[in-house]
């Protein structure tokens, strides 16, 4: 495998070709190689917004993506409907490691998205504008950095997912699930990681997307520590994991029976 190309290189490149595109109206950057200070390294990949003028011919002619590489592995997004419009994206491993992900944006779409009042998570996270032949970016707000960095928990939801639970008695926590896309699907949960002496159940065992489970756990006689319940759900399309730390405090030998 030849050695891969420096970022500098990989933008040059990028840069050259669409500017002799006459269909490529702006090339944008997006992700972690477009964040001040993100670790990346030779094998990040590159994601690469290319604004359309039209995006079919760039969809069913496969054969620009050669112009970086020798095509290892592919993948096509179908076309999907964004805000009214078709989008579509080309997930592409070059076979000298290079990872470019092209999403296909037609002119009206960055339109609508850069006259929003807030940017798109997307953007919000990290962009750069590598080329813009007629200003179509101006109107974008700079990016905050912000999204998609996990935001600490709130003093309620710290101790409602942190149970101190002295031995022989209960506590509670309440699981709730969410519909992220798609029709709301029925999700089974199950519990693990629970301490030798203690119990745990889930009420009810199975939910619908949306809805929510309340985890019951009795400390028992397990040994004082801290430990990590996992509560699983898991429907038709996603598996999903949330964590619940349970504090297990020893009975006084005071009160012991």
């Amino acid at each position: 495998m030849n050695s891969i190309a420096s970022e500098d290189q990989v933008i040059q490149q990028l840069v050259h070709w669409a500017e002799r595109q006459p269909l490529v109206c702006a090339v944008i950057l997006t992700s972690s190689r477009a964040i001040p200070h993100a670790h990346t390294d030779a094998f990040s990949d590159y994601d690469v917004i290319l604004v359309l003028r039209e995006i079919k011919s760039f969809y069913d002619d496969r054969s620009w993506l050669e112009t970086f590489g020798s095509v290892l592995a592919l993948y096509r997004d179908p076309l999907i409907n964004d805000r009214g419009l078709e989008r579509s994206a080309y997930v592409t491993q070059y076979e000298t490691g290079l990872k470019i992900d092209f999403s296909l944006w037609p002119v009206e779409l960055l339109e609508r998205v850069a006259s929003e009042p807030a940017l798109t998570p997307e953007f919000d996270a990290g962009y750069q504008v590598l080329l813009d032949k007629t200003n179509l970016t101006e109107g974008l707000n700079p990016p905050t950095y912000s999204s998609y960095i996990p935001k600490p928990p709130t003093d309620i939801q710290y101790h409602r997912d942190h149970l101190g639970i002295v031995q022989n008695n209960s506590g509670t926590s309440t699981i709730s699930t969410a519909v992220t896309s798609g029709s709301a699907e029925s999700v089974s949960l199950a519990v693990s990681g629970v301490p030798s002496g203690a119990t745990a159940g889930l009420s009810p065992a199975s939910v619908t997307a949306g809805g929510s489970s309340t985890l019951t756990v009795n400390a028992g006689t397990a040994a004082a520590g801290t430990y990590t319940l996992t509560v699983t759900g898991t429907a038709a399309s996603a598996t999903h994991a949330w964590l619940s730390v349970l504090k297990s405090v020893a009975v006084p030998p005071a009160f012991a029976q």
